[in-house]
């Protein structure tokens, strides 16, 4: 709902706290088909206008979610693997993990080739530089003024990390104090 057509951007800043409750939970086999399985209606409704031209364009659209949806299951493997390996908190994970995940959807395929084989004419295919969390921002310029420094990465850095210290905040006034003797 932070996506065009209804814009609710604000909902962007608190999108990722039930998610975050994956990256936090113990290790489960069934935590990457949970986050895969709850990305596939958001990717299928984000991406529903390609097949709008012509009802061919339909497997593409089958493949465009089903590529976005991977999203989701392997940034929550960097936020897990930040957050409980490297010990960084969910609120520096998710932004570092996110915007990683974000950069490389945007720039594989065509930037990266583009860099390897040493021209910049740009005439390779891109990545799927559409739908970041910074993109939600649109509408609220205090919000975006960051993009100055960073692009829509750094707006997307922002929001994650908010999202995860809202996650710290609610886990740790539900989680039951510890008293050693």
């Amino acid at each position: 709902a932070s996506y065009f057509p209804i814009s609710f951007g604000w909902l962007a800043w608190v999108a990722f706290v039930p998610w975050l409750s994956l990256a936090a939970a113990e290790r489960h086999p069934r935590l990457y088909l949970l986050a895969w399985a709850g990305s596939l209606p958001f990717s299928f409704g984000v991406t529903s206008w390609i097949p709008v031209a012509d009802w061919r364009m339909t497997f593409a659209w089958a493949f465009m979610a089903l590529y976005l949806s991977l999203h989701f299951p392997i940034g929550l493997y960097l936020v897990r693997l930040l957050y409980r390996r490297l010990g960084l908190s969910l609120a520096l994970s998710l932004p570092f993990a996110w915007v990683g995940m974000e950069y490389f959807r945007s720039n594989f395929a065509g930037g990266f080739a583009t860099v390897i084989l040493g021209h910049y004419r740009h005439d390779w295919p891109g990545g799927f530089a559409w739908y970041q969390i910074g993109h939600t921002q649109h509408d609220f310029l205090e919000a975006i003024q960051i993009a100055d420094l960073g692009g829509v990465y750094a707006v997307t850095f922002v929001v994650a990390a908010v999202n995860g210290l809202l996650y710290e905040a609610v886990a740790a006034r539900w989680e039951k104090p510890r008293f050693t003797p």
